[in-house]
């Protein structure tokens, strides 16, 4: 047993696996289904705060690497969408959170490198980040209200970035990306078959921020090739395929969708981490 769980892998992944659920299952008692939905998503950043503690170690404040700013953007986006929750916010608060989060994660990671050129690579760098994320967050908003829509996305894409960093020769961000799809987990378990907690703010700017804070880490800071990450894409869109297979909205249905979008969103994650095995 000490053996397994001494593998960076399973440990990356059980560990924040089990903190998630144990954590949900404990704000449920304490709280209840209603209020305690408010709350759920904490699980999800408690369990990769702490996996990243044991990782990476406890940052330094002020951050020095992007790593440690990879640690507090998360307290950031947790907080701020537990914030906009309990203060019952308007939605195009909370939207215009989510579509900007991206843009201020690349202006923190790559503002020194800019040095006043228009048109440099860091400032293309940033344009990129800037637009497909918030692109990619405004699909996680508009999805938040269909079950574990969002959730998978956010799952597949993590693992997604994690094998592409792996093949890459990025073993730090590979493990921080499946511990975030690990904490994931832990949220979908609880809400599948039957959904009990909502996709709220605390998960679209905590986890589905975690993402693009990890992304744009990858863009600016590792060897990884674009392409792997722009095969990643397709998985905010996966929902439209499962249109054309399962429709409506009966119990079966219902059960069935999560599934099959999980199946879906796996071609592109598979996709993004065959071609960094064959460009590495």
């Amino acid at each position: 047993m000490e053996g397994i769980l001494s593998n960076p892998l399973i440990f990356s992944t059980a560990f924040p696996l089990l903190v998630s659920f144990s954590i949900i299952v404990a704000i449920k008692l304490v709280l209840g289904n209603e209020r305690g939905g408010e709350f759920a998503g904490l699980g999800v950043g408690i369990g990769f705060l702490l996996a990243y503690i044991f990782i990476v170690g406890r940052p330094p404040f002020p951050p020095i690497a992007s790593s440690h700013k990879l640690f507090y953007l998360a307290v950031i986006g947790f907080g701020v969408g537990l914030f906009l929750d309990r203060s019952k916010s308007q939605h195009h608060v909370k939207r215009t959170a989510a579509i900007g989060f991206p843009m201020l994660t690349a202006y923190w990671f790559g503002y020194s490198q800019f040095h006043g050129l228009a048109l440099s690579p860091e400032v293309l760098k940033f344009l990129v980040i800037t637009i497909v994320g918030g692109i990619l967050m405004a699909r996680l908003d508009k999805l938040a209200d269909r079950g574990l829509t969002s959730s998978i996305m956010i799952l597949f894409a993590a693992i997604g970035l994690s094998g592409v960093a792996m093949f890459s020769n990025t073993q730090t961000l590979s493990q921080l990306g499946i511990t975030l799809g690990g904490s994931m987990v832990g949220f979908i378990l609880w809400n599948w078959p039957k959904t009990r907690f909502p996709f709220n703010g605390v998960l679209l700017l905590g986890a589905g921020g975690l993402l693009m804070v990890m992304l744009s880490q990858a863009i600016y800071f590792t060897k990884i090739p674009p392409l792997t990450l722009l095969l990643l894409v397709p998985i905010f869109f996966s929902d439209i395929v499962v249109k054309k297979f399962i429709a409506g909205n009966d119990r079966v249905a219902t059960r069935l969708k999560p599934i099959v979008l999980g199946l879906i969103a796996s071609i592109p994650t598979a996709a993004a981490i065959a071609v960094a095995a064959h460009l590495n």
